[in-house]
């Protein structure tokens, strides 16, 4: 049985937007928000972690555009 870290974890997830950035809320709360997105809470469940509380970021509008 491997070990995964968190972060390999969170690459396995459900998030379904072509572009975006996920991090657990834990490190949401120690970086902040990113400027020019949008973040929506949300929540990825694996079986050997348990529930893990996310952020997912999308480009806002105005930067997708660029």
């Amino acid at each position: 049985m491997s070990c995964k870290t968190l972060p390999d974890r969170l690459l396995k997830n459900s998030v379904s937007k072509p572009e975006y950035i996920l991090m657990s809320a834990s490190f949401h709360h120690l970086a902040g928000d990113l400027a020019g997105y949008s973040g929506e809470s949300g929540e990825e469940t694996y079986d050997d972690r348990g529930s893990i509380d996310t952020v997912v970021f999308s480009p806002a509008p105005s930067v997708a555009a660029r």
